[in-house]
């Protein structure tokens, strides 16, 4: 094969044991997060309050921008792997090279559309300017995200870590020198600098250049196959921001404010359960097409168990952390501390909800979960309003927020008990296990924290000894369950457990 053709070849999937990829992940996440909370208190930081408030109204542009593939790369993600499994290494490439053609037309349409209302638009200065760079950005954005997809369907998540780590680095370095030196232009620069450093990094690391092929009988077939996934994912961020507008509606911007230090919680919760699926996803959707019992027990049901039981010992220190480093770090907003450890709770089904919905995919709910998922944002929207009528504020907006989770994670348990019926060894054990871990985290937590809160002792003495109790318990509970659940571990760690010939291969 030539040079010049091996680019347009998708590289074979790397053999990495998926635990120690998970944390490996999962761990970048984290990086991620905490230089991307850096960047974004710098920003407000080096600009006006009207600058800033420039900036806040353009950054919704990439961040709707990330669907304008309609779906298509969405099931790009799924399909890859399961053509790359039986060797149809073609059919992959036809894939890859149809998805990369339609994302990056209906990209070009977008960003055209952005010159024209940067040419037409009766704006100021630096809006105008902030628009042609959007216009720049969501290109980027698009091509950058093809590759991201086509390293996760392909397992090469080594290089999406190394990405996570470029991405925060580059985004707290480029933004503090930029901005500090040519203000709001400076931060047009940042974004889209870093976004084409990352751009020149994966397309010479991953050695993959895709081909434009369009094929409009494919493109319509991945895109009505991925739209369902697509609004899957719209439906659960739905369900998780629709507490945000119901406070501004109803509270006003200042409550808001207090919010987001829930919002701060959830965010930095929910990173391990989505490296997780992340990491596990194109394994099971490339088990599937061979042995459907065994894939769903080793890449859904072990875990799902795992993490529903390990997510407590990520919850607990958040929840009991919060009213002490809050006041301390960020004195104004201590306010929200409530509410963000309600919220922080939620992120235990948030994380399962996750992994849930791969198994949805691979099972062929997209459809039915789609047309259902909008329910969990009606749920958290009449629980919040009649919160807030009842007079508890905020708080009773995230207790609002979680009950919309546990509702959409029980619904999503239930189809896939539906159709996996009647499923692995023990699998309605194990869900009624997972549900248990929920439900004892829920109120375990909160009790031992008033305990705590109670104690005739400061909080720097009492909160502590609060959260040794909760670890001490839920280790308890964990020893207890994994004599009757035979996929959870026997201590709280990612599985270690020796993958087998097949999965080795993959």
């Amino acid at each position: 094969m030539s040079k010049a053709s091996s680019r347009h070849a998708l590289p074979s999937a790397p053999t990495h044991k998926w635990q120690r990829v998970v944390a490996a992940y999962a761990s970048s996440r984290f990086y991620r997060q905490g230089l991307d909370l850096l960047t974004a208190l710098a920003r407000p930081r080096l600009l006006d309050p009207e600058l800033y408030g420039v900036w806040t109204l353009l950054k919704v542009i990439p961040e709707y921008a990330t669907y304008h593939h309609l779906g298509s790369r969405t099931i790009a993600r799924y399909r890859i792997p399961h053509h790359d499994a039986r060797g149809e290494r073609d059919a992959a490439e036809t894939v890859a090279s149809a998805a990369f053609s339609q994302s990056l037309a209906t990209v070009l349409v977008l960003s055209g559309g952005l010159v024209a209302c940067a040419a037409a638009l009766d704006v100021s200065i630096e809006f105008r300017v902030g628009l042609l760079a959007m216009a720049v950005l969501i290109v980027l954005q698009a091509v950058y995200e093809f590759y991201v997809t086509l390293l996760r369907a392909t397992q090469h998540f080594h290089l999406v870590t190394r990405l996570q780590y470029i991405r925060a680095t580059a985004g707290l370095l480029l933004t503090v020198a930029l901005v500090y030196s040519l203000g709001i232009y400076g931060l047009f620069l940042a974004v889209v600098g870093t976004m084409a450093i990352l751009l020149v990094w994966v397309s010479r690391r991953f050695r993959y250049t895709p081909g434009w092929r369009w094929d409009a009988r494919l493109m319509r077939d991945l895109t009505l196959r991925g739209a369902p996934v697509m609004a899957m994912g719209l439906g659960l961020a739905l369900t998780s921001t629709v507490d945000r507008f119901l406070i501004a509606g109803m509270l006003g911007t200042e409550s808001l404010g207090y919010y987001g230090i829930a919002t701060l919680a959830f965010g930095f919760l929910s990173q391990a359960p989505g490296a997780a699926r992340e990491v596990v996803e194109p394994k099971l959707m490339r088990r599937m097409a061979d042995d459907p019992t065994a894939a769903a027990e080793q890449y859904f049901l072990r875990p799902t168990v795992n993490l529903a039981y390990g997510m407590p010992f990520l919850i607990g220190p958040v929840f009991f952390l919060l009213p002490v480093a809050v006041p301390v770090l960020l004195p104004r907003y201590e306010s929200g501390v409530a509410a963000a450890q309600i919220l922080s709770l939620g992120a235990h089904c948030y994380g399962l909800i996750y992994l849930l919905r791969m198994m949805v995919v691979a099972q062929g709910l997209q459809t039915l979960a789609a047309l259902l998922m909008p329910l969990g944002a009606l749920v958290s929207l009449g629980a919040g309003a009649a919160a807030i009528r009842l007079g508890y504020g905020v708080e009773g907006v995230a207790a609002g927020s979680v009950l919309a989770l546990v509702f959409l994670l029980l619904l999503l348990l239930t189809l896939v008990a539906w159709r996996l019926n009647p499923g692995p060894p023990r699998f309605g054990r194990h869900v009624a296990g997972i549900v248990a871990a929920i439900a004892l985290t829920d109120t375990v937590l909160p009790a031992t924290f008033l305990l705590a809160r109670r104690a005739p002792a400061p909080d720097w003495v009492s909160l502590p000894l609060g959260l040794a109790c909760f670890t001490v318990v839920m280790l308890t509970v964990w020893t207890a369950a994994s004599r009757v659940l035979p996929l959870l571990e026997r201590t709280p760690r990612l599985p270690r457990r020796r993958m087998t010939d097949n999965d080795s291969q993959q």
